[in-house]
């Protein structure tokens, strides 16, 4: 019943995201997070990997009523990709958006649950207790890990055979996912061949 809902209101509000038509893809990727399944999309660079996650916040957030009632936390590898993408979903009344480091202002705002799409690094949400912990205190129903490639590439080991700069990358998930709100991992990429 919950994914007919979200289905229509998905519906609904496709158009203020620029878009007339989901491709079957971007459906299952948003029938998999409804269903709180895991998802990986290894999908080609441009296709819209990062579109069902985004429809997926709003349409939440339109059926719970309200900011602060539901977060999409989106695990970003780089400060570039985060401004990218909450620079895009600012002309979308449906959401707040905002990126860990973003301003001062911002990270409060995320603190107090007022961003429903909310960005952050790897080192955030493993490295840092503090916000480890705000973001355990959130209802986040969605975690995306984006270009999770870099999980392997940055995370386990480096292209040269040693320990990777970023260890932090590979625990990300299950850092975050120890509070008490329903997670489900999405994870977006666009170069399976670098697993």
């Amino acid at each position: 019943m919950a994914a007919l809902s979200l289905e229509s209101i998905v519906l609904e509000i496709l158009p203020d995201f620029g878009v007339s038509v989901l491709k079957p893809e971007q459906k299952e990727i948003i029938k998999h997070a409804a269903e709180k399944k895991d998802c990986i999309a290894v999908l080609p660079t441009g296709f819209g990997k990062s579109l069902p996650f985004q429809l997926y916040a709003a349409a939440q957030k339109r059926m719970n009523q309200g900011p602060g009632s539901v977060h999409v936390l989106v695990c970003s590898p780089l400060i570039a990709l985060m401004k990218d993408q909450t620079k895009k979903m600012s002309r979308i009344s449906h959401l707040n958006v905002g990126y860990k480091g973003e301003s001062v202002h911002m990270d409060e705002k995320i603190k107090r649950g007022d961003i429903d799409l909310i960005y952050a690094s790897p080192e955030t949400l493993v490295g840092e207790p503090e916000w480890r912990t705000a973001f355990q205190g959130l209802n986040v129903t969605l975690i995306v890990v984006d270009e999770f490639h870099t999980i392997y590439t940055w995370g386990l080991q480096s292209d040269k055979g040693k320990e990777a700069f970023r260890g932090c990358s590979i625990e990300t998930d299950e850092n975050v996912s120890d509070s008490e709100s329903e997670v489900t991992d999405f994870e977006s990429s666009g170069d399976f061949d670098e697993l």
